[in-house]
């Protein structure tokens, strides 16, 4: 006759059959996080790839042909260009002196191509218009050539001049100069093609 096996004897051998059976979940492979890390990375890297696209800037040289002449008292005296790199992109800045030392000024034309979003954030006044008379002068924005955005400052204390044109997309011409008059600077920089700048790549 078998032997009985008491009551918690069965319960206790079921309980352990039991928690022999139930093995706890094995930690995941490597190779999920691996995945996911692979994909994160990818996209992150698509992302700057984007971000530094680069947008070819226009020749140098065809800003340099744009720059005009200067009046009779003054005449153009040198045009030099240098590409510059920022974060955002490579830009090309042409400036053009117009005089002699003590009685110049330049005006400086930069193509922010690639980096085209920093114009809105740099010039202000692209995106607002003003006209007001300020306690040293005035400031005020307009157009030049019926479409391209200008703005003009003036400080009658320290005789300085601010003229600047906003030329397409990418385009900003500039001067600032001391002890030449606004409408000498005016006159000049009213001189460049800004439809044919506006168009270059």
């Amino acid at each position: 006759m078998p032997l009985r096996r008491p009551l918690w004897c069965l319960l206790l051998s079921g309980l352990l059959g039991a928690a022999g059976c139930s093995q706890p979940e094995a930690p995941k492979t490597n190779a999920d996080a691996a995945k996911a890390a692979l994909e994160a990375e990818q996209r992150k890297k698509a992302e700057e790839e984007a971000k530094k696209r680069i947008v070819p800037t226009a020749d140098p040289k065809k800003i340099e042909e744009l720059m005009p002449e200067g009046p009779a008292d003054y005449p153009r005296a040198a045009v030099k260009s240098e590409l510059q790199e920022i974060p955002e992109g490579k830009t090309v800045k042409v400036a053009a002196t117009y005089g002699q030392e003590g009685k110049s000024f330049e005006i400086v034309t930069v193509d922010f191509a690639g980096a085209a979003a920093k114009i809105g954030q740099a010039y202000w006044w692209v995106d607002r218009s003003v006209d007001q008379k300020l306690k040293v002068g005035y400031e005020k924005t307009g157009y030049v050539q019926q479409w391209y955005k200008s703005y003009e400052f003036h400080d009658q204390e320290k005789k300085i001049s601010k003229f600047m044109v906003c030329a397409g997309s990418r385009f900003v011409v500039s001067v600032e100069a001391k002890d030449v008059p606004m409408d000498v600077i005016k006159a000049t920089v009213e001189k460049i093609d800004f439809r044919k700048l506006a168009a270059l790549k």
